[in-house]
């Protein structure tokens, strides 16, 4: 079993977030994560980011724009397997914004 395994989780992986409080109502937050190659899924590596800027109104209202899965265009973080009946997944960047209300 072993054997059929090997290769299909990641060896290395890596996550660093950074948080700052930009001060006058703003804040900024930045993700970065690497995942190493699946060589049994045939699934590169990648480095990928997120960011997310925000604006509190007041205290119970935020504005932010965020991005995802920023830095590398398209990717796959998991590959076909047919014994499972799973296909890849191929993960594109995206942004939107968001608005938060809190009561």
């Amino acid at each position: 079993m072993p054997e059929q395994t090997e290769g299909s989780s990641p060896r290395n992986q890596l996550y660093v977030q950074s948080s700052w409080d930009l001060g006058c109502r703003w804040e900024l937050d930045l993700i970065g994560r690497y995942s190493d190659n699946l060589p049994a899924l045939g699934v590169p590596r990648y480095i990928v980011g997120d960011a997310r800027l925000a604006w509190h109104a007041n205290r119970n209202l935020e504005f932010s724009v965020v991005g995802r899965n920023l830095l590398n265009g398209n990717f796959y973080q998991y590959g076909d397997d047919n014994w499972l009946g799973a296909r890849a997944t191929e993960v594109r960047p995206e942004v939107y914004g968001q608005v938060i209300c809190r009561y």
